[in-house]
């Protein structure tokens, strides 16, 4: 069972479609989702997180990665569920000149990240098709003050309670 107590502060952003707009009622309800460098500067001001390592689960949209690196205070790894978008993403990060800031990689189990505990800055859950994993694991490669963004729908108020969060319902 994770524990977090005073030890670990954790922020976490449900956002329509990753909008923090949207979330902070600053647009109007039928504005398109942010895209690109303007989502990866909503992500900076409306999270006021420094930097450090990003990690973004799904490979549909490598805006906002890109946007994030090239701050220079983000280094980000996208995982990926299929085979080939790993690959599209992998072709569109190396004709930006962002490899290296930005990798990108395939989910190897469903279940588990490939990070220890408590390094993860940020992570962006891209949308529903991103890769599925538990809540829980999620948390636990925060690091202490991460923040973890969420499109809309994609968890439910007792999965957040199971994963220690639900204060932040």
């Amino acid at each position: 069972m994770l524990v977090h107590s005073i030890l670990r502060t954790v922020r976490l952003w449900l956002a329509p479609a990753l909008t923090l707009a949207t979330f902070l009622n600053l647009a109007p309800a039928n504005a398109q989702p942010a895209q690109g460098p303007a989502r990866a500067k909503m992500i900076l001001d409306g999270c006021r997180i420094a930097g450090g390592l990003c990690v973004q689960l799904g490979c549909d949209d490598m805006a906002t990665p890109a946007g994030l690196a090239q701050t220079g205070r983000f280094l980000v790894q996208v995982l990926g569920a299929q085979t080939e978008r790993v690959a599209q993403a992998r072709e569109k990060i190396h004709s930006l000149g962002l490899y290296g800031l930005v990798s990108v990689d395939k989910m190897g189990t469903a279940d588990r990240l490939p990070y220890a505990e408590n390094l993860v800055n940020l992570v962006v859950i891209e949308n529903r098709s991103a890769p599925a994993i538990p809540l829980a694991e999620v948390v636990r490669v925060l690091a202490p003050g991460g923040v973890v963004i969420l499109p809309e729908g994609w968890t439910t108020k007792a999965a957040l309670q199971e994963a220690g969060l639900g204060a932040l319902w």
